[in-house]
C-alpha cells in the first residue's frame, strides 16, 4: 500500500502506522487499523510487536522481510543474543503473526528485574532535528529501552507522553507531538557515565544481524573461561568476592539500587547466577554490567558474540566420582535413605534428617539414587495460607465500586469491561489470576462490566448530548459514534429506533 510510509532509521512499527494514520487523517483507530494492516483488532505494542506479516505486506514498493523489521524496529535485539536459539525462532514466528503476548514472557522481559518504561518516551532536541531532516517526529527504538534515561547525544534527559501505553485505547497508535510551550534545556544528569557506557553498548546491539543464539552452556562455558582467564578463579570455582568487588568498583551502588540490580552478597542473587551453569537467560543489562567489570570497558558486544559459541569447556569441569568407601557403607546409607523415601516420600526425606545421606548419595551413587527416587514421588500437600482472601475480596471490590462511582458519569470512557475495571486497581495482575478466590469481585464484575450492546449505547447518547435539543441524521449519529450498521447490535439499532 503506497499510503504508508517507509519506516525511517531506529523508528519503532508503532511509529510508522500512526505516522500513516495522521498522514490520511483518519481519527477512527480500529478504522486505521483496518484500513491500513486490513485486521481492525491490531493491539498497540511498541517494545515487541505481533503481526508484523501483516505490515510488511503492506510495504509492497519497498519490500521489506518481518524478520528485518523485528530486528532493526523492534527491541527484540536486546534479547535474542541472550536466549537460546529455539526461543529465538519461536519469537520471529510468534512476531511476524499474532502471539498473545507470548513473545514477552519467552524472552524473559514480563518477569524481568528490569524497570520498563511505562510511557513512551523521546528527546526534544532529537524530535527537532526528525522534523528539520523528514519534515516529522517519530519514536526511537534506543528511547524506549529500560536503563536509559538521557539521550546522549544532547545530554538532554527523556521526556515522557502524559498518557500511558494501551491504558487510553489500546488500538490507538500515538503520534510524537512536540508541545509548543515546552521550554528545552538540558539538565544536569546524574550517572551520566554509566548512562553513556550502556548506551554505547545497546547501540552495537540494535545494529546486529539476525544471528544464531549461543546456548545456556556456551554462555557457562564463556564465563568460566573468561573469569579465570582474568584471575578471578580459585581451584576449579570463581570467587566470586573478587568478581563483586570489581563490579561496585566500576558500577556505583546507587546506580545498581536504582536499576533494580542490588544487592549482589546474596546467594539468590543476579552475579552468583550468571557466574554459576545458567539454566535461564539474563538481561542484557545484567550481561552488560559484568562484562564491562571484567574486561574494565575495553570489549565490545559484537566481539563477546562471536567470542561465545567458540568457547571451549574448560578441563577442570566438576565430575562425579564412585566412593572409595567398603560396600558395608554404602549398604548402610542405601538403606537409611530407602527407608526415609518409604516413610515420607522423595522430597521431604532431605528435610526429615536424610539431607547429608542424600548429599553423599548423589555424589557417589547418582544413578542409584536418581532410579529410587523416580518410584517414591510424593505430591505434597500445601496449603497457603499467607493471604486473607476474604479480606482482600472486600477491599478490592470497595476500590471497584469507587471506580463505578467515579467513571459513571464519563460518557467519554472506553468500554468497562471486566478487564478495564481490573487494570484501574494497583494490583491489577493478581485479581485477574486469583479471580476465583475473590467471589464478591467475580460477582461485581458479572453485574457492572459493561457488554457490547450497552457501550454502543453510550456512545450513542453522548453523540446525541452533542446535538441536544436537535437530532442528528441516523447515518452522522452512527458515524460520529464510531459505529457502522455492520457492526452495530440489534439492542443498539433498536435504541436509534426509538429516539429518533
Amino acid at each position: 500500500m503506497l499510503n504508508i510510509p517507509y519506516p525511517l532509521p531506529d523508528e519503532l512499527v508503532c511509529s510508522v502506522i500512526a505516522r500513516a494514520q495522521r498522514r490520511l487523517g483518519i481519527h477512527s483507530p480500529k478504522f486505521a487499523n483496518g484500513y491500513l494492516l486490513r485486521n481492525r483488532n491490531f493491539i498497540v505494542t511498541p517494545d515487541l510487536p505481533s503481526q508484523l506479516g501483516l505490515f510488511s505486506n503492506q510495504l509492497e514498493y519497498q519490500p521489506i522481510t518481518p524478520t528485518d523489521l523485528a530486528y532493526r524496529h523492534t527491541l527484540l535485539p536486546l534479547y535474542a543474543p541472550f536466549i537460546e536459539e529455539e526461543r529465538r525462532q519461536k519469537c520471529l514466528m510468534w512476531m511476524e503473526r499474532k502471539c498473545d503476548g507470548n513473545v514477552h514472557f519467552t524472552v524473559g522481559c514480563a518477569a524481568s528485574r528490569l524497570n520498563k518504561p511505562e510511557f513512551l518516551r523521546y528527546c526534544p532536541f532529537c524530535a527537532k532535528e526528525q522534523i528539520d531532516e523528514h519534515g516529522e517526529a517519530y519514536w526511537l527504538r534506543i528511547h524506549q529501552i529500560p536503563s536509559i534515561h538521557v539521550c546522549i547525544k544532547h545530554q538532554s534527559p527523556l521526556c515522557s507522553v502524559n498518557k500511558r501505553v494501551q491504558k487510553i485505547h489500546r488500538h490507538a497508535f500515538q503520534t510524537l507531538k512536540i508541545q509548543k510551550e515546552l521550554s528545552i534545556s538540558k539538565a544536569n544528569c546524574v550517572h551520566i557515565e554509566e548512562q553513556t557506557r550502556i548506551e554505547r553498548h545497546v547501540s552495537e546491539l540494535l545494529i546486529l544481524a539476525p544471528a544464531t543464539s549461543p546456548s545456556f552452556n556456551q554462555w557457562t562455558n564463556f564465563y568460566q573461561s573468561v573469569l579465570h582467564e582474568k584471575g578471578y578463579g580459585k581451584g576449579q570455582y570463581v570467587c566470586f568476592d573478587k568478581v563483586m568487588e570489581q563490579v561496585v568498583s566500576r558500577w556505583p551502588i546507587n546506580w545498581l539500587k536504582k536499576e533494580c540490580l542490588w544487592p549482589l552478597n546474596k546467594q539468590s542473587s543476579w552475579l552468583h547466577s550468571i557466574i554459576r551453569k545458567h539454566r535461564k537467560s539474563f538481561s542484557f543489562l545484567e550481561h552488560m554490567v559484568l562484562l564491562d567489570a571484567v574486561y574494565e570497558g575495553t570489549w565490545s558486544m559484537d566481539s563477546i558474540l562471536k567470542q561465545v559459541p567458540s568457547t571451549e569447556e574448560i578441563s577442570n569441569s566438576t565430575h562425579i566420582y564412585m566412593s572409595p568407601l567398603d560396600d558395608s557403607v554404602v549398604h548402610i546409607n542405601k538403606s537409611k535413605w530407602l527407608n526415609l523415601v518409604k516413610r515420607y516420600g522423595t522430597k521431604l526425606a532431605r528435610s526429615n534428617g536424610g539431607g547429608a545421606i542424600y548429599t553423599w548419595l548423589y555424589r557417589y551413587h547418582n544413578k542409584w539414587l536418581l532410579k529410587t527416587n523416580s518410584h517414591y514421588q510424593r505430591p505434597i500437600q500445601y496449603e497457603n495460607n499467607r493471604v486473607d482472601w476474604r479480606a482482600r475480596d472486600w477491599h478490592v471490590v470497595r476500590a471497584m465500586y469507587r471506580i463505578l462511582y467515579d467513571s459513571e458519569a464519563d460518557l467519554d470512557s472506553p468500554r468497562r469491561s471486566a478487564l478495564w475495571f481490573i487494570h484501574q486497581l494497583e494490583h491489577s495482575a493478581t485479581v485477574e489470576k486469583k479471580l476465583a478466590k475473590l467471589p464478591l469481585t467475580a460477582t461485581f464484575l458479572e453485574r457492572y462490566a459493561e457488554d457490547t450492546t450497552e457501550y454502543q449505547i453510550r456512545r450513542l447518547t453522548r453523540t446525541l448530548s452533542r446535538y441536544s435539543p436537535n437530532k442528528p441524521p441516523a447515518w452522522r449519529l452512527l458515524r460520529e459514534s464510531g459505529l457502522s450498521d455492520e457492526r452495530i447490535t440489534a439492542q443498539a439499532r433498536e435504541f436509534i429506533e426509538c429516539i429518533l
